[in-house]
């Protein structure tokens, strides 16, 4: 399993159940968008019998054209699971919280 950089992230992190360590490839947290597929074709090349999923974002997805043709041409059974929300998740969610956080100040 990999994970590109957003909210999916978190979620495949937490909900998704790993039976073996070290089959979770993520950026950790302050990686870029567009880290997973790229990670996911090393994975995929370095155990060409394992099955690779990377969850991507729909913003994530938009990164990847070039590494979509690496996986296309080198033909690697990847599966890209795309979570679609029409937004950069993690940055809406951030300026939500952050907006209602905000603590008027007096000068």
């Amino acid at each position: 399993m990999v994970t590109e950089v957003g909210q999916h992230q978190m979620w495949a992190a937490q909900y998704f159940k790993y039976s073996k360590p070290r089959t979770l490839l993520t950026s950790g947290g302050l990686g870029t968008m567009g880290y997973g597929l790229g990670a996911a074709i090393g994975a995929q090349t370095a155990n060409p019998d394992k099955q690779v999923i990377n969850i991507a974002g729909d913003g994530c997805f938009r990164m990847n054209m070039n590494e979509l043709a690496t996986a296309s041409k080198q033909k690697l059974p990847l599966i890209e699971v795309i979570v679609n929300n029409h937004v950069l998740g993690i940055v809406a969610s951030g300026r939500h919280f952050s907006i209602n956080s905000i603590i008027p100040q007096r000068f």
